[in-house]
């Protein structure tokens, strides 16, 4: 079911409730309550015939309740035309949006393109209408327009916070422009269309190397562009390099779909019908008084396409056309091109030294493909430690996961004098009675959801150095977390009850000695509330928390907070988001995020557009967040933490029935979900039945070679849709054992499936049901 939500086309309803009431935000609002509506309705009444439909009168009826208990539903009446919205939305409707569209011809005939030319508005500034077409008309997340627009998260979240309010204050609607106005916003529409052909030729997150519904879209609307004003050279370019880019397509992932670099792409799978017809139109708008940004890149694109090898291209050329571009579009990615055009015309070492030069760049030095280049390049030099080093860096910054394996692949591939340097990116599984301590240790990374942030799959829960469970000093605490960084873990998850902030207390410090130290800590809010209820889940008690939090880590501005387990109706209620958006807004925080204990709250949260990460038990023996919470954060672009991925300890494989533990561990006196949920103590499976499921895990795991512990770690962490897991650990033997999991290569297949019928078998029927 929340498949069905998710594959709904939200970007349309969004676009006509937008224009309808004039207000971005509270479009946004009612749509999400309209999904949030169909995740409970649909499972008992089906899937409608035009889910788009049902989501658009369902969202229009709540803006009009919203409305209405506001008292300004007088100033918008004349506006809404509300005696033809109040009818029911017809479920033949094909799209939304056009229950708004003007009655006669329009200017624009295709709606997508004719929303993206009204979101060009003139009174907004053009980067703030980029933004607010990808985000809001394209379906690009958040972290995906602000990587396009080579802006941090935390600033284009800003943006368009601030272009919302704009568009609100001003008054500005979503009405498609006359025909005399078209050329004044064709620019920018444009500039849409290549950035989200960008994002689905080389995605910026996720596990697909590409996104062919994005590049297919793009050619169709630049198509549908220079239909609607042929004459023109740079809407001529833009469709000529599109169809020279996806000409390639065919050659540029493998069989796993890991990308194939255009030195080893087998060009006789190049599509010759989409190069002749690119190369046409690159020569037409090269000949078109106009020519500009576009025309030169289509230019770039023809030489690429002519060269029947790879040592055929006429790099000269291209360094000659990058330079030609440098005038129109004098930005660091420009520069980067023409350094490695210069590089395989004049030689890889004044290559290498026009990438070093670009080495000081802010937004180059964040950008996978700038130490991916300068990878390439030192290793063809013969620098195979420079090359690891360039690899390695390429590998800690955001990416798609094809990418990823595919950098990792030519790290380990390097020779054996780096691997015996103690830098090799293939260490090997972690073998029965072993631990990695190896400097330098490959640990694999993924993408923190919507904060854009990359995070080790291993990180670090800290709730042990708070002291809750048992005494520990501050050299142990440091020892853990020094143990931790070491080994390659960049989050820390902790909370400000750890301990009374004894927890956050101890990073603060440990990390103002460690400023080399550059990864994310995530904190959490509402538990020092009587109850973790709607009562408390106020602005200003929002605010009063992140501020102790942020005394506590000596930071200005918190990398993510996250809800602490609340109640269900502060996951649902729309002022808890407008307060946490708040706190972006002002700077207190940089994200946002919710830890939860059921999979319907979970869902409930990746509703919602700005969550960037949900939290939750995933473990072998808690495998239900996989059906639907999995799916649909990744759909949804949300990170997902895992915590308790050893059950409690279960999963180490070190427990009999008789083990007794301390009077102030909470596997003592939570087993029952005496003090709170029972499902955060051996992830709710029944201690005695628990014991002997582990022992089956455990027998599984010594087969497959591998340690209990680092064989549960390891399942969690290589669950695809899953950021990082959180293990904690009382000691730095227990740290660095804990981080090797996250090295460990692809389990055997043999050895998942037994744990998936372990679990189906003895497992599921205890807990399923309940989380």
């Amino acid at each position: 079911m929340q498949r069905a939500v998710a594959a709904t086309d939200r970007t349309k309803v969004l676009a006509a409730l937008a224009r309808l009431f004039g207000d971005l935000d509270l479009a946004e609002d009612v749509l999400q309550d309209a999904l949030v509506q169909a995740l409970r309705r649909w499972p008992e009444t089906g899937i409608p015939d035009s889910p788009e439909a049902w989501l658009t009168t369902t969202a229009k009826r709540k803006a009009l309740d919203t409305l209405r208990r506001h008292s300004v539903l007088q100033q918008k009446l004349p506006r809404l035309r509300v005696h033809q919205q109040q009818e029911p939305v017809p479920d033949s409707l094909a799209d939304p949006a056009a229950l708004i569209a003007e009655q006669g011809s329009k200017p624009v005939e295709d709606d997508r393109l004719g929303l993206f030319f009204a979101c060009a508005h003139p009174l907004l500034k053009p980067e703030d209408r980029i933004a607010l077409t990808l985000r809001f008309l394209a379906g690009l997340t958040t972290a995906e327009v602000a990587h396009g627009l080579l802006t941090p998260i935390t600033t284009m979240q800003q943006r368009i916070t601030r272009a919302k309010k704009r568009i609100r204050t001003i008054g500005i609607s979503f009405e498609p422009p006359r025909q005399e106005e078209l050329h004044q916003r064709l620019s920018g529409v444009q500039r849409v269309i290549y950035l989200l052909y960008s994002e689905g030729f080389t995605r910026s997150a996720g596990q697909a190397h590409i996104r062919d519904d994005l590049t297919a879209e793009s050619i169709r609307l630049a198509r549908l562009l220079r239909e609607l004003v042929p004459g023109s050279a740079e809407v001529t370019g833009l469709l000529g390099l599109l169809l020279l880019t996806e000409a390639r397509r065919p050659a540029r992932t493998d069989s796993a779909g890991r990308p194939v670099p255009l030195t080893q792409q087998d060009r006789t799978r190049w599509d010759v019908e989409l190069i002749r017809e690119g190369k046409a139109l690159a020569e037409a708008a090269a000949a078109v008084p106009g020519a500009a940004s576009y025309a030169i890149q289509a230019a770039i694109a023809a030489v690429h396409a002519e060269a029947e090898t790879y040592q055929d291209t006429d790099w000269s050329q291209i360094a000659v056309l990058y330079r030609l571009l440098e005038t129109y579009e004098p930005g660091p990615v420009v520069r980067l091109g023409r350094a490695v055009a210069l590089g395989r015309a004049r030689g890889l070492q004044e290559g290498l030294q026009l990438l070093d030069a670009l080495a000081d760049d802010a937004v180059l030095s964040r950008l996978r493909s700038f130490h991916t280049a300068r990878a390439v390049t030192l290793e063809e030099l013969g620098d195979q430690h420079g090359a690891a080093e360039a690899y390695r860096r390429a590998l800690s910054l955001p990416g798609n996961k094809a990418e990823e394996d595919f950098l990792a692949n030519a790290l380990s591939g390097l020779s054996t004098t780096e691997a015996d340097a103690g830098h090799s990116a293939s260490c090997g599984r972690l073998r029965a009675g072993e631990t990695s301590t190896a400097e330098g240790a490959a640990m694999n990374h993924r993408t923190l959801g919507r904060t854009g942030r990359d995070v080790s799959v291993i990180g670090l829960g800290t709730w042990q150095i708070g002291g809750d469970w048992g005494p520990v000093s501050e050299q142990d605490a440091f020892a853990v977390l020094d143990a931790a960084a070491e080994s390659g873990v960049t989050f820390f998850d902790t909370a400000d009850v750890y301990g009374d902030g004894r927890s956050e207390l101890l990073i603060g410090r440990w990390r103002a000695q460690n400023p080399g130290w550059h990864g994310t800590v995530a904190t959490k809010m509402i538990r020092r509330a009587t109850t973790p209820s709607l009562q408390y889940a106020t602005a200003e008690h929002f605010r009063a928390w992140t501020d102790r939090s942020r005394q506590n880590l000596g930071v200005d501005t918190l990398d993510l907070v996250q809800l602490h387990c609340p109640e269900t109706p502060v996951l649902e209620a729309d002022q808890v988001y407008d307060g946490l958006d708040a706190l972006v807004e002002e700077g207190a925080v940089a994200a946002y995020g919710v830890s939860v204990e059921t999979c319907d709250q979970a869902l409930t949260a990746i509703a919602r557009e700005h969550v960037a990460t949900v939290q939750i038990i995933l473990n072998a023996f808690r495998q239900k967040p996989l059906d639907e919470v999995l799916p649909a954060a990744a759909q949804a672009g949300v990170g997902i933490i895992a915590r308790v991925p050893l059950a409690s300890g279960l999963l180490s494989g070190r427990y009999t029935a008789d083990t007794v533990f301390a009077a102030d561990d909470h596997r003592s006196f939570n087993r029952h979900g005496e003090a709170f949920d029972v499902g955060e103590t051996f992830a709710g499976v029944d201690f005695n039945a628990g014991v002997a499921a582990a022992a089956e895990f455990s027998r599984l795991a010594r087969e497959a070679d591998l340690e209990p512990a680092a064989a549960a770690l390891a399942w969690t962490a290589q669950q695809p849709e899953v950021s990082t897991v959180i293990p904690g650990a009382r000691n730095a033997e227990q740290a660095r054992s804990n981080a090797a999991a996250g090295e460990i290569p692809p389990l055997p297949q043999d050895f998942l499936d037994a744990v998936a019928s372990l679990y189906e078998t003895t497992v599921k029927p205890q807990v399923h049901h309940r989380w």
